[in-house]
């Protein structure tokens, strides 16, 4: 991962931008800066150029586009000086508080001596506070008062501004408001839909395209192999997918049920569960239409295909033994 506030892009003198063209016939080379005198060239198809945001025709290196993150700028901002004053209060910096003298004679209200507030900030710093090697409680001979001026973060109030600005940041990548954390830790009952919708139509097309471009980089694609990616994983993804077999069985037993019946043929059968046609004249005759010996074909392609399905396997599509027969 290259930073990218350290990589220049330059262009070729000519540029068919709205043309057929490929990257290498648009940028000329990266140039990649580092330290104070060192630079390196890099070829174009060394590098996968993941695009974020739109281009900006009004700067030289336009190629870069800008950051979707540029459009919640404000959302972003207001997160800042939540998390800042979250920080102060959990470093505890600054005064909590300030101790007031309850010392009196018959005047009224005695201030505490220069030496008194000495002594007493060197024994709270020295014997009281949360670590093990302190007390907890203070001890003072000298009557005095607590007056709070710091605020609490339950206090400050600031979660359900957070929320707002979180939603809004992660609506940019496409993620719904079902799959923002919040602090109740509650959820939605649309909530696995929402994250299935996002790896189909976020996750995995972005992960197939960084995979896709890899194998074109690697030149895997020139012997026939590729990289791909796998999700099978994800538990909200296993669920659509249980549900997709069980409607393709019932699809396969509905349509293998039709052909024994004499209803459609075994290339007609195929088309059903989505595969291609077979070029062998057996796959285009009803049931009753085979010969004897086609018969016994069919009914052994049919076994076959049974077998593998009583072993847990992935039902095998009929398919066509010695078609030179």
């Amino acid at each position: 991962m290259l930073p990218s506030d350290k990589v220049t892009i330059r262009l070729k003198n000519y540029i068919p931008l709205f043309g057929n063209a490929e990257k290498e016939d648009i940028i000329d080379y990266y140039l990649l800066q580092y330290g104070l005198n060192y630079a390196e060239q890099i070829n174009p198809n060394f590098i996968y150029h993941d695009q974020d945001g739109n281009t900006d025709y009004r700067n030289d290196n336009f190629i870069k586009g800008h950051s979707r993150l540029y459009s919640v700028k404000m959302a972003i901002d207001n997160l800042i000086p939540v998390y800042q004053a979250r920080n102060v209060i959990y470093m505890k910096r600054g005064a909590l508080g300030i101790f007031v003298s309850e010392k009196k004679d018959e005047t009224g209200t005695v201030a505490m001596t220069e030496d008194e507030k000495r002594n007493l900030r060197e024994e709270f710093n020295e014997n009281y506070g949360l670590d093990n090697s302190r007390f907890p409680y203070g001890l003072s001979d000298v009557p005095m008062d607590f007056i709070r001026t710091n605020l609490s973060i339950q206090e400050l109030q600031p979660f359900e501004e957070t929320l707002n600005d979180a939603i809004i940041i992660a609506g940019v990548f496409g993620v719904p408001p079902e799959l923002v954390p919040r602090k109740d830790h509650s959820t939605f009952n649309n909530q696995k839909s929402a994250e299935k919708g996002v790896y189909t139509s976020k996750i995995i097309p972005a992960a197939r395209r960084y995979a896709s471009e890899l194998t074109r980089m690697l030149g895997y694609d020139r012997d026939g192999y590729y990289i791909d990616v796998d999700f099978s994983h994800v538990d909200c993804l296993q669920e659509g997918q249980k549900e997709k077999e069980e409607v393709s069985k019932i699809i396969s037993e509905r349509a293998m049920g039709e052909f024994q019946n004499g209803i459609i043929t075994l290339n007609d059968y195929r088309a059903r569960i989505g595969e291609s046609k077979v070029e062998n004249s057996l796959f285009d005759k009803l049931l009753y239409e085979m010969s004897d010996k086609e018969l016994e074909r069919v009914k052994k392609i049919l076994s076959i295909t049974k077998k593998s399905n009583d072993n847990g396997q992935r039902v095998e599509k009929p398919s066509v033994e010695d078609e030179g027969e």
